[in-house]
């Protein structure tokens, strides 16, 4: 059996994977053998956590999003995978919306003046960054 475990916070992670620790103990004592065995290895983490020391390029983003008169949503989300590898990796990446609505369900889609919007907003975290460098 595969399972993905996740958790917002770090310590959930690591409670929930003790859990499963202490289930495949308990199992493999009651059957008397070593019938379960277990690999488990972290795929990634909630990339809120490093963002946190990386503020600087979340403000940009938030003002990138002022300059271009949007409003600023900023609920969690799961998933993120790409973004939170490289986040732990030295490369902060906070999440830009990109269009979708509905995610990861069958009604997702994406409005294509959405995605002219999100590179919009790009450019101007390009523009922003650059003026703050001089």
């Amino acid at each position: 059996m595969d399972y993905i475990i996740r958790d917002f916070e770090r310590e959930g992670l690591e409670k929930r994977k003790n859990l499963v620790k202490e289930i495949v103990k308990k199992m493999n004592d009651e059957f008397g053998t070593e019938r379960i065995k277990l690999k488990m290895n972290d795929q990634y983490y909630n990339m809120a956590d490093e963002l946190k020391k990386h503020m600087d390029i979340v403000d940009l983003a938030r003002d990138a999003y002022k300059a271009e008169g949007l409003e600023i949503n900023e609920d969690p989300v799961r998933g993120g995978t790409d973004g939170s590898q490289l986040t732990y990796m030295g490369l902060p990446c906070p999440n830009i919306f990109a269009g979708e609505e509905n995610m990861h369900g069958r009604y997702e889609y994406t409005v294509l003046e959405s995605m002219y919007k999100t590179v919009d907003v790009m450019l101007k975290m390009a523009e922003l960054n650059a003026e703050r460098a001089k």
